[in-house]
């Protein structure tokens, strides 16, 4: 049995207790997003795969570049071009040997990667409750930062069981905003 942190532990806790209240979140379906980069040298047919990226570490590197439109560079002594294209793959992958779903939760949200796992279910309920909580917290901050949800009404929502973290981090992102 694989040992998590603490804050793990409490976090894991939290979503499998809420998950039956925060369950929307706009997603029908869980992929993870990134950009294949392609090269060819200039003049030649065949794309050659150089790199894949996660869309977002992409998207604030590289903000002026469309998908799928071809940039020419100089590298190591070559003209080359160079083609970006966007790929997804899903996140809830079933394996009836593969890990739990707590494992595989884990493993998408410390490091990014996809582990097969035999409780596909468990895994898209954390995913779904995770994705609902951050949007409640946004539209909260949102709300905030415009001046349409008084901090007055704040204590009557965190009757919800939202631990402190929530409270903290929507106060956060309202001073972003």
């Amino acid at each position: 049995m694989k040992k998590f942190s603490p804050q793990f532990e409490r976090d894991f806790k939290w979503y499998l207790s809420m998950r039956h209240n925060f369950n929307f979140d706009g997603s029908a379906e869980y992929f993870k997003q990134t950009v294949q980069i392609f090269r060819r040298p200039t003049g030649t047919i065949e794309y050659t795969l150089l790199n894949e990226v996660p869309f977002t570490t992409f998207k604030q590197q590289f903000p002026q570049l469309v998908s799928g439109n071809a940039v020419k560079a100089y590298s190591d002594g070559m003209f080359y071009e160079y083609a970006f294209m966007p790929a997804a793959y899903p996140l809830i992958v079933y394996d009836a040997k593969g890990a739990s779903g707590k494992e595989a939760f884990y493993a998408w949200d410390s490091t990014g990667e996809v582990l097969p796992t035999r409780h596909p279910n468990l895994l898209h309920s954390l995913l779904k409750t995770k994705g609902s909580v951050n949007l409640h917290v946004k539209m909260y901050a949102q709300s905030r930062a415009d001046g349409t949800l008084p901090l007055m009404e704040f204590s009557v929502r965190q009757a919800v069981k939202a631990y402190g973290a929530f409270k903290v981090l929507r106060e956060a992102l309202t001073l972003k905003l």
